[in-house]
């Protein structure tokens, strides 16, 4: 008598030919058949989840984890087919193998029978390899499918702020259409930090009832929905930051309402070009204008305490980021002189009373980056042994293994070399609090001051209202 545990998974498109019940009744009748015990606390199901990665598949992560436990809890994993498992063959290789090799624990297809044995294994690939291909041809179809979709001019994905979808077309929204009529309005003559400001102090409420931002007012500027059309492949699938190339974006006429002219959205995208253009040309003229910068909070908000400039750039004060989007609660200012002058006052104190010092965290300018390093240099063993158990287990060929585990090997050495450099970077930088406040008081030039107090220092909390200040430090 073994104990059984069963995996269930079907996409929103299989409703019909892989429903949940039907996997689940077939899988009771073979488990009765063969003597297998199946509880109810190991039935494990994923409903509306494609099986391109495992990794979004929360309960077969659940299974995962508790075949790993000891004493196992169950001896065999029943699935309707083997592409409810996995449709992705390196994942299904990954898997089988751990929980063959590591907890002992057989996958078995209650509809695809196969023997134990050399040929077995060779089969299971090929199903495999059938499914996996099955997978990435249904997603090049909907690809094109939603190419065509955006070719007619039909809308994709969710509605733009100012429309709401009827019958999977868009119609204006009755308040938020209003909303994106004013921001157009606002743009022929303003910036978007002013409309910005005008949209959270008059409280005008955003999609999500959040703040309204630079970067959301920008967004909705840039839309071209608004004047009628319909953009699509606009942005890279999953990197919402990165625009594709605009030769690769699709941008028809639609039959949706346009809220503004197409006149009104040109006169705004040549204001947002010259914009630009001043940006950047003011960027390469920026530098740091004191050793605080970037290191500064605001205590009411939490937000970066930045550095604005009067009388032709002989009067420099901080303030908070939050002030530009117009909340009247962080309007206060200090200059930067006097702000510098009160954290140094505090680091000198510190330094004679160590019980002030507060402790954020053991850290140097690079501990991020190392972190990041050394997370991947674990997982690069746990890949070790994934490809040893898939050659072991009789998946991957000699040849296979050879090659995976020198580009393995080349990986963690270049991983190893990576920490090993950065490591001595960061113990030559390391110094000594009262070294810290010399160099503050010496005539080293601002760019080197900030870049040490970055090391010294994680951030200052600043309630400007009645400046006080309050140093969270790296030991």
């Amino acid at each position: 008598m073994q104990m059984g545990a069963a995996y269930i998974r079907v996409s929103k498109e299989e409703q019909m030919e892989y429903s949940p019940d039907a996997q689940l009744n077939g899988i009771h009748e073979y488990a009765k058949k063969n003597n297998i015990i199946l509880s109810n606390e190991f039935i494990f199901k994923d409903e509306g989840i494609p099986g391109r990665s495992s990794k979004n598949r929360p309960a077969f992560q659940e299974m995962i984890r508790q075949a790993k436990t000891k004493p196992k809890p169950f001896d065999i994993i029943l699935v309707h087919k083997f592409d409810r498992f996995a449709r992705n063959k390196e994942d299904s290789v990954v898997y089988k193998s751990l929980l063959r090799k590591d907890c002992n624990i057989k996958v078995v297809s209650i509809t695809e029978q196969m023997e134990d044995g050399k040929f077995a294994v060779i089969l299971e690939s090929m199903l495999e390899a059938m499914a996996e291909y099955y997978s990435l041809n249904l997603a090049e179809e909907v690809k094109k499918g939603l190419f065509e979709k955006a070719r007619r001019g039909e809308n994709i994905g969710k509605a733009p702020l100012g429309y709401e979808l009827h019958d999977g077309k868009l119609v204006p929204h009755e308040i938020f259409s209003t909303t994106v009529k004013m921001i157009f309005e606002l743009a022929k003559t303003e910036s978007i930090s002013k409309i910005v400001r005008v949209l959270n102090q008059t409280k005008t409420p955003s999609r999500y009832g959040g703040i309204w931002t630079p970067h959301t007012i920008k967004y909705i500027l840039q839309n071209p929905a608004y004047y009628g059309v319909t953009r699509y492949n606009y942005r890279e699938k999953g990197r919402r930051e990165l625009q594709n190339d605009p030769s690769e974006w699709i941008i028809v006429e639609s039959n949706h309402e346009p809220l503004i002219s197409k006149e009104n959205y040109d006169i705004v995208q040549d204001r947002l070009s010259k914009a630009e253009q001043i940006g950047r040309f003011n960027l390469s003229e920026k530098k740091i204008r004191s050793w605080l910068q970037h290191l500064l909070k605001c205590k009411n908000c939490g937000r970066t305490l930045t550095i604005s400039t009067s009388n032709k750039d002989n009067y420099s004060s901080f303030r908070c980021s939050a002030a530009s989007l117009g909340f009247e609660v962080c309007k206060s200012v200090c200059s930067v002189k006097k702000l510098e002058k009160i954290v140094l006052e505090k680091v000198m104190l510190d330094i004679n009373d160590t019980s002030n010092i507060i402790i954020e965290k053991t850290s140097t300018q690079n501990t991020h980056e190392l972190e990041g390093l050394k997370a991947n240099l674990s997982k690069i063993k746990t890949k070790h042994t994934l490809v040893k158990n898939a050659y072991l287990a009789q998946i991957d060929t000699l040849e296979e293994y050879k090659h995976n585990k020198r580009k393995l090997s080349e990986e963690e050495e270049n991983i190893k070399k990576e920490i090993e450099r950065l490591s001595v970077k960061s113990d030559t930088k390391t110094l000594e609090l009262d070294s810290f406040a010399e160099i503050l008081n010496s005539t080293l030039d601002i760019e080197e001051k900030n870049k040490i107090a970055k090391q010294f220092i994680k951030e200052v909390q600043v309630d400007l209202k009645d400046k006080q200040i309050r140093i969270f430090y790296y030991v």
